[in-house]
């Protein structure tokens, strides 16, 4: 009897590759994410040692074009935190993104091993039957040579 043969396989391996780069693409979109959570906490650590490197100043006495240096970098720390919140914002709908492809690629890829599970176990149920038949034909002819 020869062997199973899926006629689908080669779309299963392509089915595959899909998956394993949207796996890939899913990783590097959450890298991002981590990254951007990173740089917002360094942002924020930041500016917190600025502003208490200012109150101190201010303690001691502070000279107006000092203080106006100090707050003009807080504030674009301040900025820089609001752009790497939104990036944030993107960087995470574009991981969901990623994660939403991650999955329908993953249900392509599992529907088609599914039907080839069916398709095989059609195959084996055919084969044992054919074999059965055969088995059952000998049988009925060896009798048949006995009682001749």
């Amino acid at each position: 009897m020869k062997r199973f043969h899926f006629r689908l396989d080669p779309v299963i391996r392509y089915r595959k590759h899909l998956e394993q780069t949207a796996q890939i693409k899913l990783a590097i979109a959450e890298q991002a994410v981590i990254s951007c959570r990173n740089k917002i906490n360094d942002l924020k650590r930041l500016r917190k040692i600025f502003s208490n490197e200012l109150a101190h100043e201010e303690k001691k006495g502070i000279n107006a074009q000092t203080y106006q240096m100090y707050k003009q970098y807080i504030e674009k720390i301040d900025r820089d935190v609001v752009s790497e919140q939104q990036r944030l914002k993107e960087a995470i709908m574009s991981r969901d993104r990623k994660r939403e492809d991650l999955k329908t690629a993953s249900i392509k890829k599992k529907s088609l091993e599914h039907l080839k599970g069916i398709e095989q176990s059609r195959y084996t149920e055919e084969s044992n039957r054919l074999e059965q038949k055969i088995a059952d034909e000998l049988t009925v002819s060896r009798r048949k040579l006995m009682v001749s």
